[in-house]
């Protein structure tokens, strides 16, 4: 999303300081690899705390790595990538803002703004300059959830900068399983690099059209291994037919 800031706006293990606040580390496996496609997954690397300290992105040829820094009470305080950086601020556990800084630029160039109810992301706002010198919002996802925390529906809206208000660009239904997603533990990361994620993995995901059409409309079969996370997963797009199917893989 940081090269997405940039577009629209113009394995190291490191050792904890034992004398500042650490994290409690994931109880669970920590994902290494989370594949779509055997050239098309992401890499991710710890450090011994269970903090993850390194992302990187591969499709195909194409390569990003993101840097992960913490703060002394073990919060994520930059993710940094190339010609920029992500500044996180939170309001106690809660990650309420990121900062987009690029090429060295001392102003922010745009963020990501989340409201909550309780410990829910209920609204995700991004902001950018549109290659100016005044920040504006560009979109936002409203999300809404289940008794166990799990996103069921979310609607995504674009800024109209000519009518100076948000326009319907559609919106996503979702079901979920009671497994753990491996990603959830550094759910932070995800919201601002990818999406908001749920404590457990979709079963099923269709998407809309503003008008109501469907554009996709995905299932997910799961293999989990001995403890209950997933090892691979057959995500079919029923709206392109039975044969429409990828399988997803994760390594621990």
């Amino acid at each position: 999303m940081l090269g997405l800031l940039v577009t629209l706006s113009s394995c190291k293990k490191d050792l904890p300081n034992q004398n500042l606040p650490q994290p409690v580390k994931n109880n669970g496996p920590l994902i290494t690899r989370y594949e779509y496609a055997p050239n098309l997954y992401t890499l991710f690397n710890y450090n011994s705390a269970g903090q993850i300290t390194r992302i990187t992105d591969i499709n195909d040829i194409a390569r990003t790595d993101y840097t992960l820094t913490y703060k002394a009470d073990g919060k994520v305080d930059k993710i940094a990538t190339g010609n920029g950086y992500w500044k996180f601020t939170y309001n106690g556990d809660l990650l309420t803002r990121a900062d987009s800084y690029i090429n060295g630029n001392p102003a922010s160039q745009g963020y990501y703004q989340f409201i909550y109810d309780g410990q829910n992301v209920t609204e995700s706002l991004l902001y950018s300059n549109y290659g100016g010198s005044v920040i504006k919002p560009r979109s936002k996802i409203d999300f809404q959830y289940d008794a166990n925390g799990d996103i069921t529906r979310s609607d995504t809206y674009l800024w109209d900068i000519t009518s100076g208000a948000f326009t319907a660009a559609g919106y996503q239904l979702y079901e979920s399983d009671t497994h753990t997603d491996p990603v959830y533990c550094f759910r932070d990361v995800f919201a601002v690099l990818y999406r908001v994620v749920s404590p457990h993995n979709y079963t099923k995901a269709q998407f809309f059209y503003p008008d109501g059409t469907v554009n996709q409309d995905n299932t997910y079969q799961y293999t989990y291994n001995n403890n209950g996370y997933p090892v691979s997963a057959l995500r079919r797009n029923l709206a392109a037919g039975t044969d429409g199917f990828v399988t997803l893989r994760f390594i621990y």
